[in-house]
């Protein structure tokens, strides 16, 4: 197997493909559509279970243990991001691709996953260890909790990438689906039972368990479970693939988080608590861009017709925007009056840090689903251009905002750094592609005949699977 160098020259050559000019047709794919519809299906499920799950965590342990949560979990989180070493994408990428044989990325999968989990929960440990200031005020053994179960967390993401990569998106979603909603009927059951935020940390992650052994029953019934193969020189020809787009993993993850991580750190649990809240509501708003985004990278992997390709996802970016504007503004209504009864008077502070967040995150859409393809061209590093560009305004208006305004100082500078991660992206695929910005972005009348025609599509391949 090829190393790093070979990759390169594979992801250069079918970058090439999506550069105009060529005929772009105007139809988008139906069964790209069905996929679409499905992952969007999958996600708003995923969303709900998620805040059904915040409000139980919120309503039993306040805005205190709800910021002790957040910050405990963000911390094992960004650990989790580091130690994967960005490879769950490449695993998908080169399924997809077909250029890796699927016994060797099975078989790679299930060594880095127990290996890169178990030497990054020590890591984290000792990190910790070494420098308390990194958890605040937050008991440092919330961290360990966390960060225990690596070794079955860092397996259940590869597995999970190598069943999207073979193209398996309806099961990719079904199986996320069943997780929640076992991690969710634990977590509300625990909270009741032991109220402390060391239960719903060890529940929070331990939904990574459950998905895992999920993933392997699916695979053995599918006849996946194939009798993996390791080889050093795949692993590298990965890690080549992973280097480029690294960059946008981690900044990307840091453009989430920061702002959560640095309130633990200047401000309190409780102001955490409020914020997490906002954030996760107006997280609302990133469903459909994710799910786009989740179909448009590896069916851009594996496209035969650069057109087709490059006209679906011109046109899944207006649309999903155009969506993601309007789900933003009922979450916005909805939040005001929400936030009080169903999460309690003391997450009150979240509904003005909500109202900041929203068009920040409808802007942000725009870079997921973009950068996604791009990925799917093989020029993942394009990405990390735009989260490089997002992550300077996050962490500049952060540490401005923050100590003189708390909760609605980070809601700023979220909703700064999102915004401008959509119009870079904006900017950089019309340059990659040579299309215009408002090509990503103009919704079209023909889109909405697109939209109307697919969902006819869409139901005929659902009655042709189903009847």
């Amino acid at each position: 197997m090829g190393g790093p160098d070979a990759g390169a020259a594979e992801m250069l050559s079918g970058a090439r493909r999506f550069r105009r000019p060529f005929a772009v047709p105007t139809a988008v794919d139906a069964n790209a559509a069905l996929a679409m519809l499905v992952a969007f299906g999958g996600q708003v499920g995923v969303a709900g279970f998620s805040m059904v799950a915040a409000v139980v965590t919120s309503r039993v342990l306040g805005p205190s243990g709800r910021g002790e949560v957040a910050a405990a979990v963000n911390v094992a989180a960004l650990a989790y991001l580091l130690g994967t070493l960005g490879l769950s994408p490449a695993v998908a990428y080169f399924a997809a691709r077909g250029t890796i044989a699927y016994p060797v990325l099975l078989g790679n999968s299930l060594v880095m996953g127990v290996m890169l989990g178990g030497v990054t929960a020590i890591a984290t440990v000792g990190v910790a260890t070494v420098f308390p200031a990194v958890m605040g005020d937050v008991p440092s053994g919330l961290l360990v909790l966390g960060v225990l179960w690596f070794p079955f967390t860092f397996t259940e993401l590869y597995l999970s990438y190598l069943i999207i990569g073979r193209q398996r998106l309806f099961a990719s979603n079904a199986l996320n689906l069943v997780a929640r909603v076992v991690s969710l009927l634990l977590i509300s059951l625990a909270c009741l039972a032991f109220p402390h935020p060391a239960t719903v940390v060890v529940l929070t992650q331990g939904y990574s368990v459950i998905r895992l052994v999920l993933n392997l029953v699916y695979m053995r019934r599918m006849g996946f479970l194939v009798r993996p193969r390791v080889e050093l020189g795949a692993f590298w020809t990965k890690l080549g693939y992973a280097t480029r787009g690294r960059g946008n993993d981690v900044l990307n993850f840091l453009n989430m988080r920061l702002d959560v991580v640095l309130l633990n750190v200047l401000s309190t649990p409780a102001a955490v608590g409020v914020y997490a809240t906002a954030a996760v509501i107006s997280e609302l708003t990133w469903q459909p861009s994710l799910a786009v985004s989740k179909v448009i990278f590896p069916r851009t992997a594996a496209a035969p017709d650069a057109g087709a390709a490059l006209a679906t996802t011109l046109a899944s970016t207006r649309v999903t925007f155009a969506l993601t504007v309007l789900v933003g503004i009922l979450v916005g209504a909805v939040g005001w009056v929400a936030i009080p009864v169903v999460f309690g008077d003391g997450f009150a502070g979240a509904r003005s840090a909500l109202l900041v967040l929203l068009p920040g995150s409808a802007l942000w859409s725009l870079s997921r689903v973009l950068t996604a393809a791009l990925s799917g061209m093989g020029l993942p590093q394009i990405g990390s251009v735009v989260a490089g560009a997002s992550f300077a305004l996050t962490i500049t208006g952060d540490l401005l905002l923050i100590p003189r305004y708390g909760v609605n100082g980070a809601a700023v500078a979220s909703t700064v750094a999102y915004a401008g991660a959509g119009l870079v992206a904006v900017g950089v695929f019309a340059r990659t592609t040579g299309t215009r910005p408002r090509d990503s972005v103009v919704l079209r009348s023909s889109d909405l005949l697109a939209v109307t025609s697919g969902l006819g599509r869409v139901a005929g391949l659902l009655r042709g699977r189903w009847s």
